[in-house]
């Protein structure tokens, strides 16, 4: 068995974008990911130049090994326990990257996604300083077959064979009951640290062992930050499990992975006005992206809102790509509430969230 800890699958510290792969309940950093069949691995094998090939981003997939055993002679194990020393992995291999403005991405099966959802929060609370950046770094988090509201104790047991003699079950188990209070606690707690990630979930249609391990109403958290979507063909232990890249399950959570890395980039900023846009004077208008739901940034003190998939005029200023987005003005472009809150020309404040970005244009609008 391997050490706990975080492994490098590919890529390097030049890298923009870290990877990290979770695995479940009675599983391994390495056969988790691994086809049964021909043995190809997307973790190691598939994302890293995918990712450079495709979309020109340059990433570093990591692994995360843990003991997750089904059965232990000491039940000591524990999913805080297993967080923390996930998080402190992470801590030291974000020290080492050399781009300090970076984005994480989670993948998690089964059990794997509670240790997420429990490190991201005790990233996330204010009372804790030391994982403050690596919790304002994370993207969103891509769940596979994860029993976020437990499961039933048959379910739990088929996920692997009883053992007899000494062996008793381990923390973990207990943790995975149905509405246990380690899930009630971690799902609440999450419902505010997940407000601002883009999660994107999927679940089994398929029985193991003649059980349907992960139920779809434990499968799905049911936040608005989350997209759920039965994964078909796939039983518990094969939802993770592709046969390459051109496998049509993988196709769909290839997909959601590239979203998720997408999530909260900032917008390319422009600073050129097109001809025809007058006026020497740029200290006029001003273009809050806001905090607020479903308007958008025009010029003048005006306060945009959560909205996504908006784009960017020089004529007006829409709240952008992502929640709250970017903003362009003429005296303040300030981007709120977005996905970041960079910003460059002059007088020009970045947001006071991840991912938006606020651009001064040179000249004011004509408004006829």
């Amino acid at each position: 068995m391997s050490s706990p800890g975080l492994y490098d699958m590919s890529g390097d510290k030049e890298a923009e974008t870290v990877i990290v792969a979770v695995h479940g309940l009675g599983g391994d950093y390495l056969k988790t990911w691994e086809c049964e069949t021909n043995g190809w691995n997307w973790v190691r094998s598939s994302i890293e130049p995918r990712l450079q090939q495709e979309r020109g981003i340059k990433s570093r997939v990591l692994s995360f090994s843990y003991a997750a055993k089904l059965m232990s002679t000491e039940s000591t194990e524990n999913i805080r326990q297993v967080a923390k020393v996930l998080l402190e992995g992470l801590y030291v291999k974000m020290n080492e990257m050399k781009h300090k403005s970076l984005g994480i991405v989670f993948i998690a099966h089964s059990l794997g996604g509670l240790v997420v959802k429990k490190a991201l929060n005790i990233a996330s609370s204010i009372h804790n300083k030391r994982y403050e950046h690596l919790s304002s770094s994370v993207r969103g988090c891509l769940f596979l077959g994860v029993p976020h509201h437990g499961a039933g104790l048959a379910s739990v047991a088929g996920w692997g064979s009883w053992l007899l003699g000494p062996f008793k079950r381990s923390s973990y188990v207990e943790d995975l009951r149905k509405d246990s209070p380690a899930c009630q606690e971690i799902s609440e707690d999450f419902v505010q640290t997940a407000k601002d990630l883009k999660i994107r979930t999927f679940y089994e249609d398929r029985r193991l062992n003649g059980l349907l391990v992960v139920q779809p109403y434990s499968a799905q958290m049911n936040q608005l930050s989350e997209v759920a979507t039965m994964l078909q063909g796939s039983d518990h232990r094969t939802i993770c499990k592709f046969r390459g890249d051109d496998d049509v399950r993988y196709r769909e959570v290839w997909a959601a992975l590239v979203e998720i890395i997408s999530f909260g980039k900032p917008t390319p900023s422009i600073d050129i006005v097109p001809d025809g846009l007058p006026g020497p004077n740029p200290s006029t208008y001003e273009a809050n992206a806001g905090s607020g739901d479903g308007g958008y940034a025009d010029y003048g003190d005006s306060t945009g809102g959560r909205i996504t998939e908006a784009s960017v005029s020089l004529e007006e200023s829409l709240g952008g790509h992502g929640f709250g987005g970017s903003a362009n003005g003429y005296r303040h472009a300030i981007a709120g509430g977005a996905e970041g809150g960079s910003a460059c020309g002059k007088n020009a404040r970045g947001g006071n969230a991840r991912g938006g970005k606020a651009t001064l244009a040179k000249y004011k609008p004509s408004h006829n």
